[in-house]
């Protein structure tokens, strides 16, 4: 901070248009300045970083080593100034950012693939970072400390600050080899609920919506398998006695597992609302807020 009490920080922009000019004349012109006004504005600047920042070579002027290191960086650091204090617009196409998100591997398969077509060609220079949360409770845990940007998936009591909004409302199918239909099709409830079931959550130990459900009507559900990875569900179901039951977006492609086949659960069971949270503290970020509308737009397609 010492260092930066000693300079005025209007010279910033006027080394940053130096930098991108390289020539006082056009500089002063692009500043709205006086040619010896920026002539001694880059004196300063000289002085300051013990760099000659300009010099001239061949007829024409060159950046320094040091000059070169300082482009970027200070680009960035103006134009974060100049969004923090709302002077621009965002423009996708240039941006440049990363965006943190938290999904299962469910949002991975059904939502992710969707946001990065889009993303690819509307704002190409923003990385997404996707991490799957350990639980939901982490998951909530890095919105509030700002670990994360987004977060995706089926949440019930959230806490006021969280933000929310529902991209769609799903419905459960049943997933199982095809050599098991003839006697699962027709059962029950309370006999379909005895069955070896697959249970997909992001803790071995956590309750799902369908138990939770099931609990409800005096029911208890047999999972014999609780694992967070869609694609190795998919795999332990071949030529096995286990069910699986999933949001019906996931048993959209069975086109690697042939032998699997779905049919309907023998009881309607909730629908749930999937959703996207973002932490109030991100609520005026322009281009999280644009990544959003972006999202809800690629998931609607």
């Amino acid at each position: 901070m010492n260092k930066l009490r000693q300079l005025d920080l209007n010279l910033l922009l006027v080394l940053y248009v130096l930098l991108e000019e390289k020539h006082v004349s056009r500089a002063a012109k692009r500043l709205h300045k006086s040619q010896p006004a920026v002539s001694h504005a880059l004196s300063q600047l000289r002085t300051f970083f013990a760099d000659p920042l300009l010099f001239r070579q061949h007829g024409r002027m060159t950046l320094t080593a040091t000059a070169q290191s300082l482009h970027t960086p200070l680009g960035e650091l103006l134009g974060g100034l100049d969004e923090l204090l709302g002077g621009t617009e965002f423009d996708p196409a240039s941006h440049k950012q990363n965006i943190r998100l938290a999904m299962s591997d469910y949002a991975s398969r059904v939502v992710l693939p969707k946001i990065v077509r889009r993303l690819r060609h509307t704002a190409p220079n923003i990385r997404l970072l996707v991490n799957q949360p350990s639980s939901r409770a982490h998951l909530l845990a890095q919105l509030a400390s700002g670990e994360i940007d987004m977060a995706f998936g089926v949440f019930e009591n959230l806490p006021a600050e969280v933000c929310r909004q529902t991209l769609f409302d799903e419905h459960f199918v049943c997933m199982t080899d095809k050599q098991n239909l003839p006697n699962y099709q027709t059962l029950r409830l309370a006999d379909w609920a005895k069955l070896p079931h697959i249970s997909l959550s992001l803790q071995a130990d956590s309750r799902e919506e369908i138990a939770n459900h099931l609990q409800k009507s005096g029911l208890k559900w047999r999972s014999v398998i609780a694992l967070p990875h869609w694609n190795a569900a998919l795999a332990l179901l071949v030529h096995s006695d286990l069910l699986l039951t999933v949001s019906s977006r996931m048993a959209d492609d069975l086109s690697a597992y042939p032998t699997l086949a779905t049919f309907a659960p023998p009881a309607d069971l909730p629908t749930v609302a999937y959703l996207m949270l973002w932490h109030e503290r991100k609520q005026t970020d322009k281009a999280l807020a644009w990544f959003r509308q972006l999202v809800v737009g690629s998931v609607g397609d």
